[in-house]
């Protein structure tokens, strides 16, 4: 008796996992038009600390930033000339 009260407890739970499953699956199917989506976006209202941002923000036009070049000196550095180097910076930073 306890075995087919578990057996019917899993099926239970089992077809209530089918049916989430093909109630999500049959939402999903639902397609919107992209023309109306556009328009909807297009002319919702914003809440009041949203501004609207267009295309041209995005453009690939902007300067990209120069890329550092590595001192020739600390390029042929030792680790321990590196390390005091570091150490020279932040006691520098640490005096300010």
């Amino acid at each position: 008796m306890a075995l087919l009260d578990a057996r019917n407890r899993i099926m239970s739970a089992l077809d209530r996992e089918l049916a989430e499953v093909r109630s999500l699956k049959n939402m999903s199917d639902v397609t919107v038009p992209t023309e109306s989506a556009q328009d909807f976006i297009e002319h919702a209202p914003l809440p009041n600390n949203v501004l609207p941002v267009g295309r041209e923000i995005f453009t690939a036009s902007e300067l990209k930033p120069a890329e550092m070049t590595l001192d020739p000196s600390l390029e042929r550095a030792t680790i321990e000339e590196l390390n005091a180097a570091l150490a020279a910076a932040f006691t520098q930073m640490s005096a300010q």
